[in-house]
C-alpha cells in the first residue's frame, strides 16, 4: 500500500511541477528575459547546507572536446568526493575513440533532444527530466552546457524537486555573439541566469560579466590533463611546432598556414605538427590551401589521438601554436605548459593561463608576429628554456589548486552566503572592467563584420546570377534570331513552300467552307 502512495505522490508532483514548467516555456520560449519573474510560481524548497549524495550532469553528448574532458573530470571527482554522480546527454554515449569511457558504475539517460525540441512538444522532455531526477534522489544538477534553448526550463524543473542548480561555463561570454552556429534569439539566455543557485566560470572577467546576471558567480580553474614534467620536460633540441586542437572553424586552423610562410624564412627546417581529429572533407580542403601557399611539406596532420599518449608528441615539440578567436581554458595550452614547451598564442588577454610569462601573446591576426615570435623559440635555444622553466613553475602552481573544495563550497551554499557573497563583492578593478567592455563592444563589432561579408557574399552571388541569366538570355536571343534568318532565307524552305502552295491554299479553302456549314 505504501509503495502505491508513493507512487500517486510522484505522479501528482511531477503533473503539479511539469504543467506549471511547461505553461512558462510556452510564454517565456521566445522572451526569457520575462522568464525570471515568471519562475516565481515554481516551488522551490531547497533545504540549507544540504549533504549532497546523488549529483547529475548535463552535457548534450561526450566526445572528445574539451568540455566533454572536463566532464569526465567532474564524474571522476564527485565519485572521490563520495557524491555517486548521474549523467545526462541528448543522445546516446558512445566511447569515443581516444578518449577514456566512463565508469561502469555512472548512470546514463538519454533525454530528448534539447537541440530539435520546441516548446509545444518540451512536455516529453520535462516528463523525463523529472522521472530521473526523482527516481535517482538528485541533490544537485549540474549544466555543463550554458545556452542550449531548454536550459532555463530544465533547471526550473530541478528547483520544483528542490534540486540546486549550478551553471558551469566554459566559454568565455563574447562566444554569446561569435559563434556563427548561435541563432541571435539566444543573445538573451543570460537573462534566465538569474535562477541558478551558482553560476560558474573560468576568468575574473566573465565573473564581472556574468555578474549582472547572477549575484552568486565563481571562478575556478578547469583541470590539468597532464601533471607537470618537472623532472623530465620536453628536451627543446629541434624546429617543431605542435598545434593542438580539432581541425575546426572554432580553432582557426587556416591561420597555420600565411605562419608557417613567414617562419620558413627564418627557420627554414621548421615544421608544423597537428594533433586533433579532421573531417576527410576539411583535410583535403586544408591541404590543398596549404600546397597553393607552399607550405604543405611543412605541415603534418597526424589525426586524433589517445589521451595518454599526447605526452609523446609535446616531447617532439618546440614551440606551441594557439591561433583562435575564442577559448573559454585552453586545455592544450596548459598542457604545452605542463610538458616544458614555451607557447605563442593569439592574444587572449582574459585567460588565465595567459598570464603566465612562458606565454607569448600576439595581437589577432598577426602572422608575421606569431611568426617571428615562434622562430625566437626555435633558434634561441636559452631563452626557450628559460621561458620552459617559467612555465613549468607558473603550471604548478595551477595544478595544485583543490578542485574538491571548490566544488563543496559550491553544493553547500545556502542562502546567507550567496547574500553575503553579493554584498561583499568589493570594487571591480578599472583594467578589468575595461577588459570586458572592449571584449564586449570588439564581439559585436566582429560579428557585424561577418553579416555584412555574407551579406556582400550573398549580393555578389545574386549580381553573378543575374549576370548569367542575362548572358544566358543574350545567347537565346542570338539563337533565335539565327534561326529566323535561317527560316526566313533557306532556299529549300522557299522550294518547298513554292511547291506546296496551291494543295495549301485549297486546304485553306475547304476549311473556311466548313467553317460556314
Amino acid at each position: 500500500m505504501s509503495e502505491i502512495i508513493a507512487c500517486n505522490h510522484k505522479i501528482n508532483n511531477q503533473a503539479t511541477i511539469v504543467d506549471k514548467v511547461v505553461k512558462i516555456a510556452k510564454r517565456c520560449w521566445e522572451s526569457p528575459n520575462h522568464l525570471e519573474e515568471e519562475s516565481r510560481s515554481v516551488t522551490c524548497n531547497i533545504s540549507t547546507r544540504v549533504q549532497v549524495k546523488n549529483i547529475a550532469i548535463f552535457f548534450p553528448s561526450l566526445g572528445i572536446g574539451g568540455g566533454e574532458r572536463v566532464v569526465r573530470f567532474l564524474i571522476n571527482l564527485f565519485q572521490d568526493m563520495g557524491i555517486n554522480p548521474i549523467i545526462l546527454t541528448n543522445v546516446p554515449i558512445q566511447n569515443p575513440k581516444n578518449a577514456p569511457s566512463l565508469p561502469e558504475t555512472v548512470k546514463r539517460f538519454v533525454l530528448p533532444d534539447s537541440e530539435t525540441i520546441q516548446c509545444d512538444n518540451y512536455r516529453s522532455r520535462a516528463s523525463a527530466l523529472y522521472d530521473v531526477l526523482v527516481d535517482n534522489n538528485v541533490d544537485a544538477f549540474i549544466f555543463a552546457h550554458w545556452y542550449i534553448k531548454t536550459l532555463a526550463y530544465d533547471a526550473l524543473i530541478a528547483k520544483g524537486l528542490g534540486i540546486s542548480t549550478h551553471l558551469y561555463i566554459q566559454s568565455s561570454f563574447p562566444l554569446l555573439f561569435l559563434d556563427d552556429d548561435l541563432p541571435p534569439r539566444r543573445c538573451d539566455i543570460p537573462f534566465s541566469y538569474r535562477i541558478f543557485d551558482t553560476v560558474i566560470c573560468l576568468s575574473e572577467m566573465d565573473k564581472l560579466f556574468w555578474e549582472h546576471f547572477n549575484d552568486n558567480v565563481r571562478v575556478t580553474y578547469n583541470p590539468l590533463t597532464i601533471t607537470p614534467a618537472l623532472r623530465d620536460p620536453s628536451k627543446l633540441d629541434g624546429h617543431t611546432v605542435i598545434w593542438p586542437a580539432r581541425l575546426n572553424a572554432d580553432k582557426c586552423p587556416e591561420r597555420v598556414i600565411p605562419i608557417m610562410q613567414k617562419l620558413a624564412e627564418r627557420v627554414p627546417d621548421a615544421k608544423l605538427i597537428m594533433v586533433g581529429p579532421v573531417e576527410d572533407g576539411y583535410r583535403l580542403t586544408f591541404l590543398q590551401l596549404a600546397e597553393k601557399y607552399g607550405v604543405r611539406d611543412r605541415i603534418e596532420l597526424v589525426g586524433s589521438q589517445q589521451e595518454e599518449s599526447m605526452e609523446k608528441w609535446y616531447r617532439q615539440a618546440d614551440a606551441f601554436l594557439l591561433t583562435s578567436k575564442r577559448e573559454g581554458w585552453s586545455l592544450a595550452l596548459g598542457e604545452a605548459l605542463a610538458m616544458g614547451v614555451p607557447a605563442v598564442i593569439y592574444d587572449l588577454p582574459y585567460l588565465t593561463l595567459a598570464r603566465c610569462k612562458a606565454v607569448t601573446s600576439i595581437p589577432q591576426g598577426d602572422s608575421i608576429a606569431a611568426a617571428n615570435a615562434l622562430a625566437r623559440l626555435l633558434i634561441d635555444k636559452p631563452f626557450a628554456h628559460r621561458m620552459a622553466s617559467i612555465g613549468l613553475n607558473f603550471i604548478s602552481s595551477i595544478a595544485s589548486y583543490d578542485h574538491k573544495a571548490f566544488w563543496k563550497s559550491c553544493l553547500e551554499i545556502d542562502a546567507d552566503d550567496i547574500e553575503n557573497t553579493a554584498n561583499n563583492a568589493g570594487e571591480t578593478s578599472i583594467e578589468l572592467s575595461r577588459l570586458m567592455w572592449r571584449e564586449l563592444f570588439e564581439s559585436f563589432w566582429s560579428h557585424s563584420e561577418h553579416n555584412a561579408e555574407t551579406i556582400r557574399k550573398q549580393q555578389e552571388t545574386i549580381f553573378n546570377l543575374k549576370e548569367d541569366l542575362a548572358n544566358a538570355h543574350a545567347i537565346h536571343q542570338q539563337e533565335i534570331q539565327r534561326l529566323t534568318e535561317w527560316y526566313e532565307n533557306s532556299k529549300s524552305l522557299i522550294i518547298g513552300r513554292a511547291l506546296t502552295k496551291i494543295p495549301r491554299a485549297i486546304k485553306a479553302s475547304l476549311k473556311t467552307e466548313s467553317n460556314r456549314s
